[in-house]
């Protein structure tokens, strides 16, 4: 019976010591489970960092092979868009460096119109590089040059009445002009075209770009060298026109008021443009000594220094008294009707101008 008692007491601790063992067990193998979890998470966040992505566009010149000396190509972009991926120090160096090349091969292409796909070339093979656009509509043609002179255009319609241009000049005498031989055995002539403003009256200073035209004013597609030139138009006044107003002036010794009428109201006057300038109207004496009713007179209007042509240059002016009225004033006083000058007045005068 001892036996049996003892034998069942051990029996109870061992289960219990099983029990805690499996407990022990199950607590450091979770233990060790979240430990390893934890430095996997660790080693895997460190992995991340070192290898992130990164996607950056960057503008690339277009190489384009062909034997320039024997073809020319139209149609091909100087420049083109490459969307570079891969990792962030890498794309980061490529994009700053742009040690790479974009090209288009068309050595083995015949003359006429093709598409071209872009090649990428000494780029590192872990980037990635998307070329926008991918490919390309070119046209080959036969290659010609030709020698040209310049030409000075500009809209003679800007020149103001009576300036005149007496000089022009370019910085640039000779234009080489290249292209497809079509385009260059079209070109009649390298224009440089000044922009004038409307009525110019000064000499104009411009920079401008060179054009290429045919027969018909249209422009070429062709390669000029130079493309600008410095152009001077060198403007002055010279013969011009100006439509003035008549003045009548009465002149003489009677007291009594008269009435002047002309059968104009404005004469036309040609001459030196700096003269032309300065004048506002034309005045003309009358001489009323003895007029003591309505008279007709023809009045010729005096020369003016400077002016070659004055248009009408006789009047026909009618005197009429007015003294009888009542009328004792003085001062000029003019009225004017429909082709008509009139003036009341005893003072006299050949012509006014701007002072």
């Amino acid at each position: 019976m001892k036996i049996v008692k003892f034998l069942k007491a051990q029996g109870i601790y061992l289960v219990i010591s099983l029990i805690f063992a499996i407990a022990l067990f199950i607590y450091v193998g979770n233990s060790n489970q979240a430990t390893q979890q934890a430095k996997d998470n660790q080693s895997s966040g460190t992995f991340t960092t070192l290898t992130s992505q990164r996607k950056v566009k960057v503008t690339m010149p277009l190489q384009v092979n062909v034997d320039t000396s024997k073809y020319f190509v139209t149609g091909a972009p100087s420049t083109v868009t490459v969307q570079l991926t891969g990792s962030s120090a890498l794309v980061t160096a490529v994009a700053n460096t742009k040690n790479f090349e974009i090209s288009a091969n068309l050595k083995n292409l015949s003359l006429g119109k093709h598409r071209v796909q872009l090649k990428v070339s000494g780029l590192d093979k872990t980037v990635a590089a998307k070329v926008i656009p991918s490919k390309i509509n070119v046209e080959i043609a036969q290659r010609a040059s030709k020698i040209f002179n310049v030409n000075v255009n500009y809209n003679k319609e800007s020149i103001a009445s009576g300036y005149e241009v007496t000089q022009t000049n370019s910085s640039v005498q000779n234009v080489q002009v290249t292209g497809a031989k079509d385009q260059v055995d079209q070109v009649t002539q390298i224009i440089a075209p000044l922009n004038l403003n409307v009525d110019t009256r000064r000499s104009v200073q411009q920079q401008v770009k060179l054009e290429a035209i045919n027969a018909n004013g249209k422009l070429l597609d062709v390669v000029l060298s130079p493309q600008t030139t410095q152009v001077n138009l060198n403007i002055k006044a010279g013969q011009g026109q100006k439509t003035v107003p008549v003045v009548l002036k009465a002149q003489g010794k009677d007291n009594g008021d008269y009435e002047l009428t002309a059968n104009v109201n404005e004469v036309v006057l040609s001459g030196q443009q700096t003269t032309l300038n300065k004048i506002k109207n034309i005045q003309t004496t009358v001489d009323v000594d003895g007029i003591t009713k309505t008279t007709v007179k023809t009045i010729k209007i005096d020369s003016l220094e400077g002016i070659s042509k004055i248009s009408p240059r006789k009047l026909k002016v009618t005197i009429t008294p007015s003294g009888k009225n009542g009328d004792t004033s003085q001062t000029s006083k003019a009225t004017s009707t429909k082709d008509t000058a009139v003036v009341n007045s005893r003072t006299s005068s050949s012509s006014s101008t701007d002072k």
